[in-house]
C-alpha cells in the first residue's frame, strides 16, 4: 500500500511540485502509515463480517442460532434429545440438525422418497439417532432403528 501511496504522490507532484516529498514511510508515527494501517484494520472487520454473514446462510457451515434460522424457513426445529436432571431440554446437535434440514424438503414429496421417511422418522422422536429407509416392492417402505427398541419408542407414543 505504501508503494502504491509513493507511486501517486509522485504523479501529484508532477502536476504540483510544491507539495513536499515523502519520506518517512517507515516511521511508526508517519500520519499516511497510521491512516493505512487504521484503513486496513477496518476492511478486514468488514470482510470478517462478510465472511460471517456468508457462512451463517450456508447450510455447510452455519451454526447455533442462524443455524436454527435457517431451518425455519423449511418449518423444522431442533428435536429434544432428553431433558436433564434439573427438566432442562438437551437440544440435538448442530450437526444431526443441519442433517434433518437438508433431508426437510424431501418431506414434501408426494411420492415418498426414501429421504422422506427418514426426515419425518428422524422428526418423529429426540432417541433415534440413525434411520435407514428401504423401499420394497408394492409401495412398501421399511424403516429402520439401529439401537432403538420398539418398546422405547411406543411408551413414548
Amino acid at each position: 500500500m505504501v508503494a502504491d501511496f509513493k507511486e501517486r504522490w509522485a504523479k501529484v507532484r508532477e502536476t504540483k511540485p510544491e507539495l513536499p516529498a515523502y519520506n518517512v514511510e517507515m516511521l511508526e508515527t508517519d500520519p499516511v502509515k497510521i491512516v493505512i494501517e487504521a484503513f486496513a484494520y477496518r476492511e478486514l472487520l468488514w470482510r470478517a463480517r462478510a465472511n460471517q454473514v456468508a457462512r451463517a446462510v450456508m447450510l455447510a457451515t452455519t451454526t447455533g442460532t442462524d443455524l436454527d434460522n435457517f431451518a425455519a424457513d423449511f418449518g423444522v426445529t431442533r428435536r429434544i434429545i432428553r431433558y436433564d436432571d434439573d427438566g432442562n431440554p438437551v437440544y440435538e446437535s448442530d450437526e444431526e440438525f443441519r442433517q434433518r434440514r437438508n433431508l426437510a424438503p424431501d418431506g414434501y414429496a408426494a411420492a415418498g422418497p426414501e429421504d422422506a421417511y427418514r426426515f419425518f422418522a428422524w422428526s418423529a422422536d429426540g432417541s433415534i439417532k440413525q434411520v435407514e429407509a428401504i423401499k420394497g416392492e408394492n409401495n412398501r417402505c421399511d424403516i429402520i432403528l439401529p439401537g432403538v427398541k420398539a418398546t422405547a419408542l411406543s411408551a413414548r407414543t
